[in-house]
């Protein structure tokens, strides 16, 4: 601003110093903001990796503790108790599990949905392989997944 008696718009010169400089705050603020965000959500994700590979290294551990040492049965895996391999996980996490028989054939043998949170958008899975015993004394692949939210 001028400080002289010949200054015609007075402060109004300014105006658009002043708009400049407050987009550019706008901008830097923004996308601090949006940055912040970010790193929360891939903060968030991660725990929730952690967690999926945690109830995932449980179940399998379950499923293979097993008399006398050897496979565990398909016949135990379709009755593991999910619902007590799910009491260390926080309560505020909704999980679905599911045991499926992949090779010689294709079987579902336990499928399992937790009650009380809804689906997010925040989401988290992890797999791990298993041999197990049929029925006919055939070593199967059973796939373990777990899916936290």
């Amino acid at each position: 601003m001028r400080h002289d008696d010949a200054a015609v718009g007075g402060f109004f010169e300014d105006l658009p110093v002043l708009v400049l400089v407050l987009c550019g705050v706008a901008a830097i603020v923004s996308a601090s903001v949006w940055s912040s965000g970010q790193i929360a959500d891939e903060q968030s994700v991660r725990e929730l990796d952690e967690i999926a590979q945690r109830f995932v290294d449980r179940l399998v551990e379950a499923a293979l503790q097993v008399e006398g040492g050897g496979y565990p049965s398909v016949d135990k895996l379709r009755v593991l108790n999910i619902s007590r391999l799910a009491m260390g996980l926080p309560k505020a996490i909704g999980y679905a599990v599911s045991i499926v028989e992949i090779y010689p054939s294709l079987e579902w043998l336990l499928q399992y949905v937790s009650d009380g949170k809804p689906i997010s958008t925040d989401a988290s899975a992890s797999i791990r392989l298993v041999n197990a015993i049929d029925p006919w004394s055939r070593i199967v692949i059973v796939e373990a997944r777990v899916i936290v939210w």
